[in-house]
């Protein structure tokens, strides 16, 4: 688990600091390498041991379109060409067919671009298909090729598109997304969006939407930052305490972690790396 970023509570001035867990001792360890600038609501994406954050707020110079890489075996980061559009609060970020997709944002809702992340150097571009309204706060999970997009908007649909296909697919409605939330997936057969005190489960084959629970005692209603582990939804709450909650999926309960991040800081982004690192819980 490696969390990045996030901004002091009070301010909005950001943080370069990057912490994970040391498997020795299971406490939150500060990595060497600072982040070149600090961010806060960026969209995040994993591939393999490499961690990819586009657009958010950068330190005190509004939306971003900035793009770096993390390389977290080397502890190293390096920016990639800028985004062609500035994207603040959570732009969609996602990773599909060697290609780094960002999607939504404040500034520019509706257009998708993409870059080439196996060239060097290789420069953004704009996608024919653009996404079918405002879309801020999102969040993307790719599925077997196709990608799912769940964002903050007056109508909260989940939104599919697959390669191809000539615009996005409405799926269905998303009640969680009436406020900032975050979305997960097994890979396989189901998609699951927290937020609004409530964890939503889709599945994928079926096309139904279950809502599952209400959020655990001390979990603000908004504002939240998961990763899928082991058939656990592991939670990050969006404020300053830096606590980790965590829902079991198949046997329905919840845990707490005894071991707040560092940092303790506001809209951090967050990513998991080695599945195989112990639970936070």
């Amino acid at each position: 688990m490696v969390v990045i970023g996030g901004f002091f509570n009070g301010t909005y001035s950001s943080s370069v600091d990057a912490y994970s867990i040391d498997n020795g001792t299971v406490q939150w360890k500060q990595k060497g390498a600072n982040a070149p600038g600090g961010w806060h609501y960026a969209g995040i994406a994993v591939v393999g041991s490499d961690i990819y954050i586009a657009g958010g707020y950068a330190e005190h110079k509004g939306t971003n379109h900035v793009v770096a890489k993390y390389d977290t075996v080397d502890d190293s980061w390096s920016e990639l060409p800028d985004m062609m559009h500035r994207r603040g609060d959570r732009p969609a970020v996602y990773v599909l067919n060697g290609a780094l997709y960002a999607a939504g944002g404040t500034k520019q809702t509706l257009s998708v671009e993409y870059v080439d992340i196996k060239v060097s150097g290789a420069q953004w571009r704009e996608s024919s298909v653009k996404l079918p309204h405002h879309s801020w706060n999102s969040v993307a999970v790719v599925v077997k090729s196709d990608v799912y997009i769940s964002a903050y908007h007056a109508s909260p649909t989940l939104l599919r598109w697959s390669v191809g296909d000539s615009s996005w697919t409405s799926l269905a409605e998303n009640t969680v997304a009436k406020g900032d939330h975050c979305m997960v997936t097994d890979g396989d057969n189901y998609i699951w969006t927290i937020g609004g005190g409530l964890i939503e489960q889709y599945d994928i084959s079926l096309g139904t939407r279950l809502t599952l629970t209400t959020g655990p005692t001390g979990v603000s209603q908004n504002g939240y930052i998961c990763v899928y582990w082991d058939d656990y939804i592991v939670i990050r709450d969006d404020g300053p305490d830096g606590i980790f909650h965590a829902y079991h999926v198949s046997e329905n309960y919840w845990k707490t972690s005894h071991v707040p991040e560092s940092n303790r800081l506001v809209s951090p982004m967050v990513a998991l790396i080695n599945k195989t690192e112990q639970h936070l819980y």
